[in-house]
């Protein structure tokens, strides 16, 4: 209800009690309206340790936490600092967060359930201390010495740590709320070698209004027109800033006057009827400057922009700009309205005589929105509404990754417009549009379509403008907005319902969405229900950031180039500045560009693993190489890297585990045979195959007795179903095992798909069903992450792969079934570090087996997960070689993008691949964004037997979406025939 309601004679106070002359005697006479403030609460019994009163704000913060999570219904600190922490190494995750506790404990109650222990709470700059980096000269190594832990339940505890823990990662939001923190944090936080959310510097440019305006206003976002003066400081206008640059406070008058009627009679301003003039830079950030004219007030307009004019520093500015009304509130069908209520209604407007009534009729009205008459509708309705805004809360994942991750809402009245000083219910933009009238959900889902557009539209334009900044003008090497927030006004522009951009903020939108997901908590642990905080993102960005910052510099021994298919691997470990000593057999590989050293040694027998195992431990010593980690990413070589692990005393699975793992029918043979007395010994047993080993033809009649025909024969140490086939019965087994056993003796024979370890070949009993790979990450046993991928169905009798899609479309508990099995499957076989690739299928009755690669999945899988969820599985792999636990979250996001592939073939499209789909052709499609491309080796080369020699693929936002584009794409590019029909392959993807 807006207050120009209520007469100026009205002897009762206003309902802003910051408004109210609490010294009134009406004010005083009125039992109802006494605080609850005045009375002794719980939340003063709170007691703070004596070490933590170092300053003020230390106090304050402290308090605010405790009375947080009382509120929250969470235990209190628990103080420990008698019992300094210990034993914290630099492998350790320190995410550092200085500020205030009500604006960062969504981050720190969820970080704790990804990283107990490792999310810690500063809440003064003497808590923190540097000393020079021995990493990169000219920066510093930032060190905490005490901090509020918080762990697992919502359990905190403050702490000291002795020695002082280095910081992995550090957040603040004190830039801007709290400024007696400044002259010390600055100083304290510059020039740090470990990453960061922001600094000072990008936090002058995203709180000055005028800065981000123009940003937004460039890359399409609509803002509301705009006249900027800025004071000795030149800006570029905008289509619809526009600025104009004041060398004085005195004496610019003329200009003054000239430049503000122009802009108010111009075409922009048409419809304005009211205008705001304000001061912008990031000194005014905070500070409630704004007045508001009526559009033709010019006297009292210039009047206001030229008393700002006289506080003004160099390089700040005053903004007038054309104010908004919100959308009218749409009409519904009337309902008639009870006499009595009805008189009570027009009465409290006419004469409020009562404050009781009046106070009443504002909660009716608001409860009972649609039941009211008509009468009393437009005029109340369109005034509690009019003044509605929403808060875009966008994180962003490394530097090509943004997500919007949550839409709040708040309701306040017309005379006051909202911001965030000023305390308001958030609610979600679906209730709020259901407020204002609309029924239509379509209509609803396409008004949230159009802010959430908008809102990533910005977060793209801050990243755009920060890649172009030098390190000093970010404040640091490492520094980045990590998360903003767009506040918008949803109006009607031109006759088309448009989210308005009214600003850009930093921490203020997580503690919008912290209020708005606490009362939903509470609400959701009586129903049962659960939400991810809004956070959640910004929360795995701090953790990555500190990983990547933390593997900065190891050195990991690599066994084994591979092919083209692994250039990222090369490319990435430069980029995060991990020191590669690469072993590889071709001494013209294009590795060698790539990496910190490259070693030629020939291990293509890998017979031989042994003597090769000795002479690279040997090479380590002489060489003087301190390894943090050894790995192999190529098939072949996974027995070869344990080897050279247990000899050095490197983190990896045991050599048996490896071995055992390389042999699919040992695999199988020991799942079966899993008889240990646990609760799980029955499901892994049933997870296996009937399998045999096949060496001789003596082998296929013994395995006849074992497995049922169909089976599938294929080669024991063999990867991607390269010379794999189906065969009905014995007679077919005993002639395909002649004709793979005459043409495929050694590795030269068909390089790269495991003969290097031998031609044996093993016969497996058919399973239907569909089939799925899972790559997952174990360390120490534990399971740290997964990923479900799905493969459509294969070329039978062949089993070469054909299409591929992520996210899976099985329903979660089948999901939880594969990582599950693949995860008990890894230990039953002994692995239990590194990022292995499991295949099953998927049958009614659940998963079986196909086969356990003892290294991460290969192909398109690491680029599609990445671009999916953010995770970097090879670079997770690095991490367990080098002994740090790599964290991710159990529950990734839910995307909003799903991948559908499908593989070129050879010999099937040796035709296309020559033309239709050439290799430029094929590039050229990717830089335009149509498909994305996956090169695994030369396709103009012929081949044997069928085998993969690309990935091409389409992104949509639903499933449906990229498989009907990647449809047309191969039927443009020649790819789908009617010996390789793509509908057919993706058809269970739909």
């Amino acid at each position: 209800m807006s207050q120009d309601q209520i007469p100026h004679q009205s002897p009762f106070v206003s309902k802003d009690m910051d408004q109210s002359n609490t010294e009134s005697p009406n004010f005083r006479s009125y039992d109802l309206m006494k605080s609850p403030c005045d009375k002794e609460t719980c939340l003063d019994n709170i007691k703070t340790p004596k070490d933590i009163k170092d300053s003020p704000w230390t106090e304050r913060w402290y308090s605010q936490l405790q009375a947080s999570l009382r509120l929250a219904g969470l235990p209190l600190t628990m103080d420990r600092t008698k019992e300094p922490r210990t034993g914290f190494t630099l492998s350790d995750v320190t995410v550092c967060i200085l500020g205030s506790p009500s604006t960062c404990l969504s981050i720190l109650l969820g970080g704790a359930n990804l990283c107990p222990g490792s999310i810690l709470l500063c809440l003064s700059p003497s808590w923190l201390s540097k000393i020079p980096s021995k990493m990169k000269a000219g920066e510093n190594t930032l060190l905490l010495q005490k901090a509020v832990t918080f762990d697992l339940g919502g359990r905190s505890y403050l702490d000291n740590f002795d020695p002082p823990r280095r910081v992995t990662y550090f957040y603040t939001t004190s830039w801007s709320s709290h400024e007696e923190c400044l002259p010390g944090l600055v100083a304290l936080t510059s020039d740090l070698e470990c990453p960061s959310g922001g600094s000072e510097s990008l936090s002058q440019l995203l709180h000055n209004k005028l800065v981000t305006r123009l940003l937004l206003d460039n890359v399409g976002v609509v803002v509301p027109p705009t006249l900027a003066f800025t004071y000795k400081q030149a800006h570029a206008a905008s289509s619809h800033v526009f600025t104009v640059e004041v060398s004085k406070k005195e004496g610019e008058e003329t200009l003054l006057q000239e430049k503000i009627q122009n802009f108010l009679q111009s075409q922009d301003m048409h419809s304005a009827q009211q205008v705001a003039v304000e001061a912008a830079s990031y000194r005014w950030s905070e500070r409630c400057t704004a007045t508001f004219h009526p559009s033709n007030d010019f006297p009292g307009i210039l009047i206001a922009i030229k008393s700002l004019l006289q506080k003004l520093e160099e390089g700040e500015s005053i903004l007038l700009e054309a104010v908004y009304a919100s959308l009218p509130v749409m009409r519904a069908s009337t309902v008639e309205t009870p006499a009595a209520f009805q008189r009570l209604v027009i009465q409290s407007l006419q004469n409020p005589q009562s404050a009781l009534i009046e106070d009443f009729c504002e909660v009716t009205f608001k409860k009972q929105l649609l039941v009211i008459n008509e009468a009393c509708r437009e005029h109340l309705v369109d005034e509690i509404l009019n003044c509605m805004k929403f808060e875009q809360v966008q994180l962003k994942l490394e530097e090509a990754y943004n997500f919007l991750k949550s839409v709040i809402c708040s309701a306040g009245r017309a005379d006051k417009p909202l911001d965030h000083q000023i305390p308001s219910v958030p609610q979600t933009l679906e209730t709020t549009l259901q407020l204002w009238g609309f029924t239509d959900e379509a209509q609803i889902r396409a008004i949230h379509q159009k802010v959430v557009d908008k809102a990533e539209d910005a977060l793209r334009a801050v990243i755009e403008m920060e890649a172009g900044l030098s390190p000093e003008q970010r404040g640091g090497r490492r520094a980045q907005t990590e998360v903003i927030g767009v506040d918008f006004i949803l109006t009607c522009v031109d006759q088309t319902i448009t989210p308005v951009a009214l600003g850009v903020n930093s921490h203020l939108c997580l503690m919008s969405c912290g209020v708005f997901e606490t009362m939903n908590c509470l609400n959701a642990s009586a129903s049962g229900a659960g939400a991810e905080s809004s956070s959640s993102l910004l929360i795995q960005t701090m953790v990555k950031r500190s990983q990547c910052y933390i593997m900065e510099g190891k050195e990991v021994l690599v066994i084994g180039a591979a092919g083209i298919c692994k250039k990222y691997i090369w490319e990435t470990t430069r980029d995060h500045g991990i020191k590669v000593h690469l072993v590889e057999s071709d001494p013209d590989h294009f590795a060698s560009l790539f990496v910190h050293d490259f070693i030629h040694y020939d291990m293509t027998d890998h017979k031989q693993d042994e003597a090769h195992a000795q002479w690279i431990v040997n090479m380590v010593h002489d060489r003087g190489i301190h390894l943090d980690g050894c790995v192999a990413f190529w098939n072949d070589c996974t027995v070869l890297a344990a080897l050279v692990c247990e000899q050095l005393g490197l983190r990896c699975s045991p050599v048996w585990a490896t071995c055992l793992s390389k042999r699919k029918s040992q695999t199988q043979f020991n799942l079966l045979c899993n008889k240990k007395n646990s609760i799980f010994s029955t499901t892994i047993a049933s997870y296996a195959v009937p399998s045999c080993h096949v060496a001789s033809h003596s082998d296929i009649e013994r395995a006849s007795c074992y497995v049922n025909y169909p089976g599938v024969l294929k080669l024991e140490s063999g990867c991607g179903a390269v010379a794999a086939k189906m065969v009905q019965n014995k007679e077919q087994c005993h002639q395909y095992y002649e004709h793979i056993s005459g043409i495929l003796k050694a590795e030269s024979d068909c390089p790269g798909i495991g003969l290097s370890c031998g031609n044996a070949m093993v016969l497996m009993e058919h399973v239907s069903g569909s089939e799925h790979d899972v790559d997952i990450i174990i360390y120490d046993g534990q399971l740290m992450g997964a990923f479900v991928s799905d493969n459509g169905p294969t070329r039978v009798p062949n089993f070469t792969e054909t299409a591929a899609c992520l996210p899976t479309y099985l329903p979660p508990d089948k999901e939880a079934q594969l990582v599950m099995a693949a995860y008990q499957s890894c230990l039953s076989c002994g692995l239990i570090d590194g990022v292995f690739n499991v295949e099953f299928k998927m049958m009614p009755t659940g998963p079986k087996l196909i086969e356990i690669n003892a290294r991460m999945g290969g192909y398109y899988l690491r680029d599609w997960i990445l671009e999916i969820y953010g995770e970097d599985i090879m670079l997770a792999n690095l991490m367990v070689a080098c002994s740090v636990p790599p964290l991710m979250p159990r529950h990734c996001a839910q995307s909003r993008t799903y991948i559908v592939g499908v593989m070129c073939v050879l010999p099937l499209h040796l035709q296309a691949l020559k033309t239709t789909a050439s290799l430029e052709i094929l590039q050229a499609l990717r830089e335009r964004g149509v498909i994305r491309l996956t090169m695994l080796f030369d396709g103009t080369v012929p081949a044997k037997f069928e085998d993969p020699c690309c990935s091409i693929a389409c992104v949509g936002k639903t499933r449906v979406q990229a498989c009907m584009q990647l449809i047309s794409t191969c039927r443009f590019l020649g790819i789908h025939t009617n010996d390789y029909p793509v509908p057919y392959f993706t058809s269970e993807f739909k």
